[in-house]
């Protein structure tokens, strides 16, 4: 559990360092693709989709020091 926990860190990590962007690039890929997107995903600006993408590296930072943090624990 402590191999995966690391692992999820590194993950969230590197999704923080470049959410900027890879949020840009979300963003742009969602709206050159326009009559295939449904509606929920034409709502948000260019910032939204960064903050999508931040909040998702912190959530992998988060699982995976619990998970880290648990496999020491035990």
């Amino acid at each position: 559990m402590g191999f995966v926990g690391i692992i999820l860190v590194m993950i969230g990590i590197r999704i923080i360092q470049t959410f900027r962007a890879t949020g840009r690039r979300a963003f742009l890929w969602v709206r050159a693709r326009r009559p295939f997107t449904p509606r929920l995903w034409l709502g948000p600006d260019e910032r939204g989709f960064q903050f999508l993408f931040l909040g998702v590296g912190i959530l992998f930072g988060v699982a995976g020091s619990v998970l880290a943090v648990a496999s020491i624990l035990r």
